[in-house]
């Protein structure tokens, strides 16, 4: 996308929800470019530095699976690109101008020859990349990411130097850089592998069992497939044991080494090395091995060590079996929330309200909310169209926390990208969905929606009969450099199929206002709203729509 074709994203925009944009067109394009040679410094949004995320409400963090990405720019750019290193700043500024303020650049590590041959042979894996990729040959096979070689970038991206260049970019830009951690385990053919001094650091079948150990569970030289308690090996890894005081060193090493190279870390599976999940998946293993249960976590040492050198490096778990409470109170910052994607899925709206009712602002300030990602299917197709996966989106994005969002999820994109492969199927973006994140990243780049406070508001349904179909929820800043003013953020979803018609109590604003004027943000309408008249506010929202009022 060049700056033409953003400029014309954002009159579909205007046109789309009725919404002049030419007062802020220029916060989104900048400046023009300057001449070669000279730094570009070109702002499109107000410069916002990551706070503390104790102190934070959420930002906008966005996931490129790094190798897939750099394929698809060399096909857009020509054979110019290949490193991290060649791709164009403009690339970034396009992502400021969507409203993002990280960028969590998916699978950088490196990965061995095994996993990749593996993956080409295997017919079971062939199988499932056909079925994703038609015409998938084995140049598009390139291997897992998380089954990780070592702690240093992909020569595939660049090297080191690659992602040093890379972060130079990001910063002219303004956005912040995530990366990976993969805890529990390592690639087959990992730097370790061949070192006999670190061969406790895996995972062993035991002794009475090594000459012979299980296909299904050890590779032939005894040591452990990855897994976790549910689930198969995963036959490109090799598992750690955490139950080895020099492997978690070596780890807190690992992650230390990642913290220096970026602002935040992506924790892979981060729950499978807690004390409890250990015990169930290999503490019968570790236990003929002559290993005992640690006293403390791995995470309460690994973060303490971590704050010490690097405080705010953002720390976000991907963790699922409701244990992100567990994690956020290990110390990260903020955890995977599955439980809400579910539950957004169901369009058991019920659920919906009850689950956010339930949960404090504080749990939901440290959670990353999604409507898809790397692991997941593409929102529009996993939710039954762009329509109700752009209200999931709307559900998922306007609360407290990180807002999750994938490479192509603003496109409206049908298509998984596999992450053993470096494309997914062709198709075309759609403008709509398009047009609509932008807008909603842009209501979202405003300052209440990171440092403001978060409410659950319930509808009124007395004489109401479609009012069950709506959900509203408050944010509430108070604007320090306009005289303390206080500010609000009113948010009114309809995730069903349709029309919603409801009510909500108007009494604390009236109070502190003598008259307001309520501006709905999608679509510039204004409102007016008296002392003197009824304290309540009514809404009509069509099927699978949100409006945001800001007064």
């Amino acid at each position: 996308m060049n700056y033409c074709n953003l400029i014309w994203l954002l009159l579909v925009a205007n046109l789309v929800y009725g919404r002049r944009v030419e007062e802020s067109l220029l916060n989104y394009i900048g400046p023009q470019k300057p001449p070669a040679g000279q730094v570009d410094t070109m702002q499109l949004l107000v410069n916002r530095d990551l706070p503390q995320y104790s102190n934070s409400k959420g930002f906008i963090l966005y996931e490129i699976s790094s190798r897939a990405w750099l394929y698809e720019l060399k096909e857009k750019y020509g054979t110019r690109i290949n490193s991290l290193a060649d791709v164009p700043l403009s690339e970034f500024y396009e992502l400021k101008a969507g409203g993002v303020d990280m960028v969590w650049m998916q699978g950088i590590w490196k990965i061995g020859n095994y996993g990749v041959q593996l993956d080409r042979k295997d017919p079971k894996s062939r199988e499932n990349f056909l079925e994703k990729l038609p015409d998938c040959t084995d140049a598009d096979i390139i291997g897992s990411p998380y089954a990780v070689v070592e702690y240093s970038v992909n020569d595939e991206l660049g090297g080191d130097r690659g992602l040093k260049a890379l972060r130079e970019k990001l910063k002219a830009a303004d956005l912040k850089l995530m990366l990976d951690f993969v805890p529990n385990h390592m690639a087959v053919d990992c730097v370790w592998s061949n070192d006999l001094s670190k061969r406790e650091f895996f995972i062993l079948a035991p002794l009475e069992e090594r000459a012979n150990p299980s296909p299904d569970l050890y590779l032939p030289d005894g040591r452990a497939y990855g897994r976790d308690p549910y689930s198969g090996a995963w036959k490109d890894s090799a598992q750690l044991n955490y139950w080895n005081q020099s492997l978690r060193q070596a780890m807190m090493d690992n992650l230390m080494k990642v913290a220096s190279m970026c602002d935040g870390i992506r924790v892979d599976m981060a729950m499978l090395i807690l004390n409890d999940v250990i015990e169930k998946t290999w503490g019968d293993i570790l236990r003929r091995n002559h290993y005992s249960r640690p006293e403390k976590e791995f995470w309460q040492e690994a973060i303490q060590k971590l704050r010490s050198t690097y405080p705010n490096t953002i720390l976000m778990a991907e963790v699922y079996w409701n244990l992100d409470q567990q994690l956020q109170d290990l110390g990260f910052d903020a955890t995977y929330d599955k439980t809400l994607y579910d539950i957004i899925y169901s369009n058991n709206l019920d659920s919906i309200r009850s689950y956010l009712s339930s949960k404090s602002e504080q749990f939901l300030a440290h959670s990353a909310h999604f409507v898809e990602n790397h692991d997941e299917p593409r929102a529009a197709k996993y939710f039954g169209s762009r329509a109700i996966a752009n209200s999931a989106a709307s559900i998922s994005f306007t609360l407290p926390g990180i807002r999750f969002q994938f490479h192509g999820e603003w496109q409206g994109k049908k298509n998984q990208l596999d992450i053993h492969l470096r494309r997914a199927a062709w198709e075309p973006e759609d403008p709509e969905t398009l047009a609509f994140y932008y807008k909603l990243n842009q209501i979202l780049s405003h300052d209440i929606f990171h440092q403001g406070n978060w409410s659950f508001i319930n509808i009124e349904k007395e004489q109401q009969p479609e009012a069950w179909r709506l959900m509203a929820w408050k944010w509430r800043w108070i604007d320090t450099s306009d005289n303390n003013k206080v500010v609000y953020r009113l948010v009114v979803i309809n995730h069903s199929d349709g029309n919603g018609v409801g009510c909500i109590p108007f009494d604390e604003a009236v109070s502190e206002m003598d008259s307001i004027e309520l501006v709905e943000l999608f679509t510039g309408s204004s409102y007016p709203k008296s002392r003197q008249s009824d304290n309540k506010i009514c809404f009509v929202v069509e099927p699978w729509s949100l409006q945001i009022f800001a007064y």
